[in-house]
């Protein structure tokens, strides 16, 4: 009875291994065509590996490119989370949050993000709960760091909390993917623009504000 559990720690290692090489090369597919117009076949091919093996791995291709997207967003997570934390009020901590998501979107070191983008808003459409799942970890820091300039007299509290991240993050996500996508309305929409509209929205009233602090 012993000797199954470094058997079975050794497969599931094993296992997570052959999902993470899969999934490089999912994403060295969508750096090289900046979309995900590939087949699982050439996921397959790019990760050295059989057809099979694939589908040992993802259920499907849908499958295959959610958990794509996943292991992308966990990875802008810590970053964000560092950025956020190296701020100081409530005003240079949500300027840190769109700052930081704008920098690493548009990063030449991540060509894919056109790819994922993309994706991400097809996600929005074919699959809205599963998204929301995947998105949650950036959403978790926005509610604190909006959380945190109530707490300071910074932001608003007329709206609760979770609804006004819902609506900084709509407004955030949008403006990345018009940029990223070349859909701009005839104006160009960058990161000190949107910390603006979104510091301008969030803001406490300077009379209710002013009210509070006494």
């Amino acid at each position: 009875m012993a000797d199954e559990r470094p058997a079975t720690t050794t497969t599931t290692t094993t296992t997570r291994e052959a999902g993470d090489r899969l999934i490089a090369a999912g994403r060295a597919l969508m750096q090289d065509r900046r979309s995900t117009d590939f087949t699982m076949q050439a996921v397959a091919e790019r990760a050295r590996t059989s057809l099979r093996t694939v589908y040992e791995q993802f259920a499907s291709r849908d499958d295959f490119l959610l958990a794509v997207f996943r292991q992308a967003i966990a990875e802008s997570a810590e970053p964000l989370r560092a950025a956020v934390a190296r701020a100081g009020d409530g005003p240079a901590r949500l300027r840190a949050y769109v700052e930081q998501l704008f920098d690493a979107t548009f990063a030449e070191e991540h060509p894919e993000m056109p790819a994922l983008v993309a994706l991400h808003m097809d996600l929005a459409r074919t699959n809205p709960s599963a998204l929301a799942g995947v998105l949650a970890p950036q959403q978790e820091i926005l509610v604190d760091v909006l959380r945190g300039g109530v707490a300071d007299g910074s932001f608003r509290d007329d709206v609760d909390v979770t609804a006004l991240a819902m609506l900084v993050s709509l407004t955030v996500i949008g403006a990345l993917h018009s940029t990223a996508l070349g859909t701009h309305f005839g104006s160009e929409v960058d990161a000190e623009r949107v910390v603006r509209f979104c510091l301008g929205a969030v803001a406490r009233p300077d009379g209710d504000r002013v009210g509070r602090a006494h």
